[in-house]
């Protein structure tokens, strides 16, 4: 038994539901037992066991939370990192705003050091900080934190025209570098910054050799938009057939390939994958922190609003998708600010199909408050707009629902819906070539 895990996790638990040592502790545990068991210091089964039973938990579902929760942090994290490109002083403030597990040190000050970098601040310190923490860390070996850490602290001593110094670190990026790990498209800054430096101290052979060291992958001959497509395409196609971790993995690396090259556009796209990913997720495994965390993914995207140049559509698939996701965990209000404001920008746009999509869903969300004139009227207004049978369908099944709910005196429009959602199932059945 890991007494010092259990304990952390313990104290964890203890402080999420409010309670000070003093309301767990009784007469078979005391306040100063309980505070010595959390720090790991207590190593005495039984009070462990009833530690455990007092709260209703057992090593199992400690063990299953702190997943989800190690889950939700990494994907947090992915975000922030995201924000030290876009708002430094924003990720900076959200990597304060939370109690982060231990042995995420590494991966906090590294994010710290690269937002102080991004605003101009000397953050020497904090990658140094940041080695020093990776020296006491496990799990990090394919992280290539470390060789990033060297590469910015080259990037600094360059700034201070000390090259040769410079040239030193970069090389210990590079030595260091795991190339199957993660953020592979530092390798090719490193290998870059290696043959400027060797310029700038006029030993141009190296310098060309520098660049031919460079691998085929990280070749300048490189369509990094188009790269990104495939990237996301083979998430999508992975999703498809129901390989999620690998298609998570892969949405992941196209996320970080996207950041790098400030390509916002793909960078939506791809949240917007592994915000579609993780729904599905949920609606395979039921767990509900994957619902949360493709909210977060959708929320993530919306974050490039402002950035997106040339697919602004998928702002508003975002948008679309959060809403869905707020109402599937019933923060109803949260759902209806977020379909007004896309209410507001298909008006203005004049764009009727996506005006329709937006009312569909606002017929949804009032059919689960149980706002049946609402949902009516919502639906008929999809229904008059829509130009596809797959909108048309969701409306006209919508008006089904909403009328049933109203009783007998709405016997007719249920029936007149009903034989016109019966005539759009005929004829998906003769589209799809069957009797």
């Amino acid at each position: 038994m890991d007494f010092e895990k259990i304990g952390r996790m313990i104290r964890k638990e203890r402080l999420e539901r409010g309670l000070r040592l003093e309301d767990l502790a009784d007469e078979h545990v005391s306040a100063s037992t309980l505070s010595a068991m959390e720090r790991g210091k207590n190593t005495s089964h039984p009070k462990f066991r009833y530690v455990l039973d007092k709260l209703g938990l057992t090593i199992e579902s400690l063990n299953k939370k702190e997943s989800e929760s190690t889950e939700r942090e990494d994907l947090q994290l992915s975000i922030i990192e995201s924000l030290v490109y876009m708002n430094p002083k924003k990720a900076i403030t959200e990597l304060k705003k939370r109690d982060w597990a231990p042995s995420k040190a590494p991966i906090i000050k590294y994010l710290n050091a690269r937002a102080r970098m991004r605003l101009g601040e000397d953050a020497e310190s904090e990658f140094h900080e940041t080695l020093k923490a990776l020296e006491k860390s496990i799990g990090y070996n394919n992280s290539n934190l470390r060789s990033c850490c060297f590469g910015y602290l080259s990037v600094l001593e360059y700034r201070r025209k000390h090259y040769y110094r410079a040239l030193e670190l970069v090389e210990k990026g590079i030595e260091c570098f795991n190339v199957d790990g993660e953020r592979k498209n530092f390798y090719l800054v490193l290998s870059l910054n290696r043959s400027i430096y060797y310029k700038q101290l006029g030993q141009i052979e190296k310098s060309l050799n520098a660049l031919e060291k460079i691998d085929s992958h990280t070749s300048f001959d490189l369509n990094i938009d188009s790269v990104l497509g495939i990237y996301d395409l083979k998430a999508r196609l992975k999703l498809e057939i129901k390989l999620y971790q690998e298609a998570i993995q892969i949405a992941k690396s196209g996320i970080e390939i996207a950041r790098i090259n400030y390509n916002y556009d793909r960078q939506l796209e791809l949240w917007i994958t592994l915000g579609s990913i993780y729904k599905a997720k949920w609606r395979s495994e039921k767990r509900k922190h994957y619902l949360e965390m493709a909210g977060r993914c959708f929320s993530a995207g919306i974050l490039l609003e402002g950035k997106v140049k040339r697919r602004k559509k998928l702002i508003f698939d975002a948008y679309k998708e959060l809403a869905i996701i707020y109402r599937k965990t019933k923060e109803f209000e949260k759902t209806h600010q977020i379909l007004s404001e896309l209410i507001k920008i298909t008006k203005n746009d004049e764009n009727m199909v996506q005006y329709s999509r937006v009312m569909v869903e606002v017929g949804k969300v009032c059919l689960d408050e149980n706002d049946l004139e609402s949902a009516i009227q919502s639906f008929q207004d999809a229904l008059n707009t829509c130009d596809s049978e797959d909108l048309e369908y969701q409306a006209v099944f919508g008006l089904v629902r909403a009328y049933s709910h109203l009783g007998k005196s709405h016997e007719s429009q249920v029936l007149t819906h009903t034989k016109r959602l019966v005539r759009l199932l005929e004829r998906r059945v003769d589209d799809d070539g069957t009797d």
